[in-house]
């Protein structure tokens, strides 16, 4: 077995550490920010909402109805 005895880090203070996630957390607002992604994003929660009546079962017969598609 080698034992590799590696240089020991320096910790970041929390100081450097917020701004590293603030830099971080404003770059993927920017990203969010641009209107392909957000369509995107919008786009799947809208669908998402709509297909919930056919996963319950109480709701599955009107979804399938209003869908056109019986069983």
């Amino acid at each position: 077995m080698v034992i590799v005895n590696c240089p020991k880090r320096k910790r970041k203070t929390l100081s450097v550490r917020a701004e590293t996630s603030y830099e971080m957390a404003k770059d993927k607002y920017q990203k969010y920010k641009q209107f392909e992604v957000k369509y995107a994003i919008e786009a799947v929660v809208s669908a998402a909402i709509l297909e919930i009546p056919a996963y319950i079962e109480e709701t599955r017969d009107i979804y399938r109805e209003y869908r056109s598609l019986s069983a």
